[in-house]
């Protein structure tokens, strides 16, 4: 006799990953961005950015944004509570990027796509805080991929007017694929966000809470190792002030006691908005002996009436 054999089909569920609705997209982004608010040893507000939670109590925003200020408050979308910031917790200045501890708060945070970067023509949108105005959602593409320093940048056409620094850009599945950085507003539409493969390199570097008020220490060095840099201090200086409409004028100052070289180094030009309006990568291969000085002027737009700065990234010890 024949046995019979009963054969059952198990039902099974296939996952897409879809692309979510422009209302879907930015209802789910302005739950993870907040503001930022800046403020002097006065307590006078000094300026403001955007943010956005990388975990429920850490917030990844552009250094410019909070490198001057004596303390930072956060304000989340949902509410209209200010909290202080408890400190950083990992910083990459050569990327403009930093993140932010504050223990109070408990938000959403995004998921970083991979670090490949976007297509050119790809679907992106822009979540940030411009002028104080919270939750300000812009859609655009990504226009084009520049290298600057030997670092990528994204070109994007959504706006990113002042107070968007630090902002979220995120693609049709929500992840995050750049923070946005900087607008040339003597472009059309040339904006500029950082890639999102630099921001998951520093939230593996996550260290010990430090207070903002070391930021300022760390302005013009970028790291402390013997073999590059003299251990201490900032041993390189910048000083630039407008000479004209156009130009700059500074000195690199070698305060080491070796010849050094290979100065790589920023221009940042922002307006009085604290606007990112220029920003320049540059490097002086020729040598600088102990305690000498060598002075440049710069054409660089629009630097009149604006706030110059300077940034040193690294340099080379000649043995």
């Amino acid at each position: 006799m024949k046995k019979k054999i009963t054969i059952v089909l198990m039902p099974f569920l296939i996952f897409l990953a879809y692309a979510q609705s422009v209302n879907e997209i930015a209802r789910n982004t302005i739950k993870s961005t907040v503001s930022i608010v800046t403020v002097d040893q006065n307590m006078q507000a000094l300026g403001y950015g955007s943010g956005f939670y990388v975990d429920i109590n850490t917030i990844a925003t552009n250094l410019h944004v909070i490198e001057k200020c004596h303390t930072a408050y956060i304000i989340d979308n949902n509410t209209d509570t200010k909290y202080e910031v408890d400190g950083y917790v990992a910083v990459d200045q050569k990327n403009d990027l930093i993140l932010l501890r504050v223990e109070e708060l408990k938000g959403p945070p995004l998921f970083l796509a991979d670090n490949g970067l976007p297509e050119v023509g790809e679907r992106i949108y822009a979540v940030g805080n411009p002028k104080g105005l919270e939750g300000t959602f812009s859609e655009g593409i990504i226009s084009g991929k520049r290298v600057f320093e030997e670092n990528e940048l994204l070109q994007i056409t959504a706006p990113i007017s002042p107070g968007s620094s630090g902002g979220s850009v995120v693609n049709n599945k929500v992840e995050f694929i750049g923070i946005a950085f900087a607008s040339m507003i003597n472009g059309q539409n040339l904006n500029f966000a950082i890639p999102v493969k630099y921001l998951a390199k520093l939230i593996e570097n996550i260290s010990s809470l430090e207070p903002l008020s070391k930021i300022s220490s760390l302005t013009g060095i970028i790291s402390q190792n013997k073999n590059l840099y003299n251990e201490g201090g900032v041993n390189i200086k910048i000083i630039g002030v407008p000479s004209s409409i156009d130009y700059v004028d500074y000195t690199i100052m070698n305060k080491t006691e070796y010849p050094i070289s290979n100065i790589s180094y920023q221009i940042i030009v922002y307006n009085r908005a604290g606007e990112v309006i220029n920003y320049l990568g540059l490097t002086y291969s020729w040598e600088i002996p102990p305690h000498l000085a060598k002075s440049f002027s710069l054409r660089v737009d629009q630097s009149y009436n604006n706030i110059v700065t300077f940034r040193v990234l690294n340099y080379k010890i000649i043995d």
